[in-house]
């Protein structure tokens, strides 16, 4: 399971954590039975601390592709250079 499929369910945990108050039952419901994964995000982004808290996540998730696409890279032109002989002297 990827870190971004995990969203709305952090949000939820966050949501009932940020909130003092227990959810109507009709919201408690629509939450979990009429809400596809955007919509549950769109609701848990309402609340100002959760955005922020997945804004953060999302900057870490691009952060981390970023990571890997540049490592996947130097692998790549390591690969390269020992298999062309372009190995630097030592």
């Amino acid at each position: 399971m990827r870190c971004c499929d995990t969203h709305p369910t952090t949000a939820l945990r966050l949501t009932n954590v940020h909130c003092s108050f227990q959810f109507p039952r009709e919201i408690d419901s629509r939450l979990l039975y009429d809400l596809d994964r955007k919509e549950i995000v769109a609701f848990a982004r309402e609340n100002p601390e959760i955005r922020k808290h997945l804004d953060l996540q999302d900057r870490k998730d691009k952060l981390e592709e970023v990571r890997l696409a540049r490592c996947r890279t130097l692998r790549h032109l390591i690969t390269w250079t020992r298999c062309s002989g372009h190995e630097a002297a030592q």
